[in-house]
């Protein structure tokens, strides 16, 4: 093999490598493809999660400050009333 050959396979199979270890290395292009996927995910997440704090804050708030809106709570998903107030219950019959 000449000498010019031998220098153009090595730089070839130097390229080739190049290019593998960038697309495929650990921190190649698809690693930082993922990486970035995984980023924009974590970023959804953070946004649902402020969102729902957001949420429960102005729950919390309601609760604390909205006598009318406690009252209406207690009843509906406590089944409470007040002491002058009879509840009733209406039970469906089966057949």
């Amino acid at each position: 093999m000449s000498k010019r050959k031998l220098i153009i396979s090595l730089l070839t199979v130097a390229f080739l490598s190049f290019v593998l270890f960038s697309l495929f290395g650990n921190q190649g292009w698809i690693a930082l493809y993922k990486g970035k996927q995984q980023l924009k995910e974590l970023r959804s997440e953070v946004s649902q999660s402020e969102q729902m704090i957001d949420s429960l804050n102005k729950e919390i708030d309601r609760l604390k400050n909205d006598t009318s809106y406690l009252e209406k709570i207690a009843r509906e998903k406590l089944g409470m009333a007040r002491r002058d107030e009879k509840i009733y219950k209406f039970v469906e019959e089966n057949d």
